[in-house]
């Protein structure tokens, strides 16, 4: 009903891929499920093509059902779109971190200390948004790029 009202509007159908990740959560894993969640996304996506938002939730989608190239690809199309997008970026220096790319890594944990240090936060953090229920902590940033610099270490950040 709400898509017949607003039918060029992304909102139904990325919030309809939401249900149906919780669904799977309390329910268990379904491809038919997730392949109708990818498809709520992608339609999403189809009708509001420059909201970062939308690629976002469907990189981390991607994630949670483990396809990490395809997580990564839709992190940096959405960084085309919104190059300072905090959340984005954080989300592919942690995936490419996990693949073992840590220069590129590093170079994305870079990028969002300059954009943090251009935002007037006094305690040095900033609440990334809903659409990825994260936060970006200044100080933690800039350990993770140590513990990238001093070698191999599986990255496991801190999430609140």
């Amino acid at each position: 009903m709400a898509e017949e009202l607003n039918p060029v509007e992304g909102g139904y159908p990325v919030n309809r891929a939401g249900l149906l990740e919780i669904w799977m959560e309390a329910n268990g894993w379904s491809e038919q499920i997730a392949a109708d969640a990818r498809a709520a996304y992608e339609r999403a996506i189809h009708l509001e093509q420059f909201n970062p938002f939308y690629r976002t939730k469907l990189a981390v989608f991607f994630k949670k059902m483990g396809d990490n190239k395809a997580a990564e690809k839709q992190l940096l199309k959405t960084l085309e779109l919104e190059p300072r997008f905090i959340g984005a970026r954080v989300l592919l220096a942690e995936a490419l971190a996990e693949r073992g790319a840590v220069p590129e890594s590093i170079q994305h944990y870079r990028e969002v200390l300059k954009v943090i240090g251009e935002i007037p936060s006094p305690p040095h953090t900033v609440y990334v948004g809903a659409m990825i229920s994260t936060s970006v902590n200044k100080d933690e940033i800039i350990g993770i790029i140590g513990d990238l610099e001093a070698g191999p270490k599986k990255l496991n950040p801190k999430k609140n």
